[in-house]
């Protein structure tokens, strides 16, 4: 899914150029003693909210299923279809507006691109704006006034539905 999530990350800042955002990527969430966080997955780097910035943007794979696709079979090989669902977190300040949340949701796009995949499907999710249940979940031991009063924070779910190639996938990832 890195390859998914800097492809939505180079939309994200093509479309919004000079927001001031800190795009992370993938992230995971880890524990450690009494505090819980994101971290990026190819860098371990902590996710946090910073002032210096007007925004953090972070994506977590929420589930992940296979099915299998028979109109990409081919010979022996079967083809697995991947469905994964990938959460996308928004804390901005809230001098960015209300309708920032939703002119980022709406640039994700129905169907996506990339070598690699023979086919890559998006579809809209939940969109969670419940900002208390997602610092609690995300944020362990977190300052309330830390991100309370100067940040809105949201979320939404998508769906990707994507099988990879047929030949040289492997290669091409």
């Amino acid at each position: 899914m890195i390859r998914v999530t800097s492809y939505i990350d180079k939309l994200i800042r093509d479309t919004f150029p000079g927001a001031g955002l800190n795009i992370m990527g993938l992230a995971e969430l880890v524990s450690k003693e009494t505090s819980r966080y994101p971290v990026t997955i190819q860098s371990r780097d902590k996710v946090a909210i910073d002032d210096r910035f007007d925004g953090l943007i972070y994506h977590r794979v929420i589930s992940n299923s296979n099915t299998i696709n028979e109109d990409y079979n081919y010979g022996l090989r079967i083809a697995i279809q991947n469905n994964v669902v990938l959460r996308t977190f928004l804390i901005y300040k809230v001098e960015k507006g209300e309708s920032f949340k939703y002119a980022l949701r709406n640039i994700f796009p129905g169907t996506m691109k990339l070598s690699g995949f023979e086919y890559i499907n998006v579809t809209p999710g939940a969109f969670n704006e419940d900002h208390e249940a997602i610092m609690r979940e995300e944020f362990v031991n977190v300052s309330y006034h830390k991100h309370r009063l100067p940040w809105n924070v949201v979320s939404f779910d998508n769906n990707f539905e994507f099988v990879l190639c047929k030949h040289d996938c492997l290669q091409n990832i």
